[in-house]
Formats: C-alpha cells, structure tokens, sequence
C-alpha cells in the first residue's frame, strides 16, 4: 500500500497550483503571455510564499492574491502606497475573510482611481 504524507500532498498541491496559475496568468493577462514559463513559475512561487504569510490557503484567494500582484507589484501587500492592501490582510478574521476584503478593498480602489484621471493605479507589473 502506498502511503501519501500530508508534506507531499501539500507539494502536490503545489505543484498543480503552479501548472494551473501558469494558465490562468497567460490567459488573464496580456504580457504573461510572452513571458517564458520559469519566469511565470517563479513569480507565482513568490506568490505562494508572499500569500502564506497572510496564512491565504492555496486556492482562489491565493489566486486572487497573485492576481494583485500581477497588477500592483509583487509587495504590495506591503506597499505605502496602497495602504488598503495591508490594512485589508492585518484585520482580525479568517483567511478567506481578510481574502475577500483585499479583493473588495482592490476593486475599490481601481474605482476610485479610475475616475481620478491624474492618478493612475501603481501598476508594476510582474516580477517587481
């Protein structure tokens, strides 16, 4: 009988978060799709771990997690700013909670500053 240990089945996982975020990153957004594979994997290995740090479970809210990373910077939950990010991630609560109250506070802010036509979102753009 083959026995699985819960450290290789979270590799596994991993490993099938990657090859699926891979997708996801070349479909979703236009300058992925000339980047080469390592780079995406490694971003998205930067993801993993900038994600973990916010105890965000692999899934949809470490996939949206990376998403605004794609968009605002590979730090922005960190970034001065955007306050939003790290204020949304340090509020008390559940994982999946605080993941959507990032994404809520995301939208928001593209809101706003999309009608502010002097200021444009910090956009970095991927591996920043």
């Amino acid at each position: 009988m083959l026995t699985i240990r819960r450290d290789q089945m979270r590799r596994l996982d991993e490993a099938y978060f990657e090859c699926w975020m891979i997708s996801h990153l070349q479909r979703c957004f236009q300058r992925c799709q000339q980047s080469t594979e390592s780079a995406l994997r490694a971003f998205i290995r930067v993801g993993i771990n900038r994600a973990r740090v916010h105890d965000l479970p692999i899934g949809p809210s470490m996939c949206q997690f990376i998403d605004l990373m794609m968009i605002f910077g590979s730090r922005f939950d960190r970034d001065p700013r955007l306050p939003w990010a790290g204020q949304a991630l340090a509020e008390p609560g559940p994982p999946l909670r605080r993941a959507a109250r990032l994404r809520k506070a995301a939208l928001d802010y593209l809101r706003g500053r999309h009608r502010d036509s002097e200021t444009q979102p910090v956009n970095k753009g991927i591996l920043t």
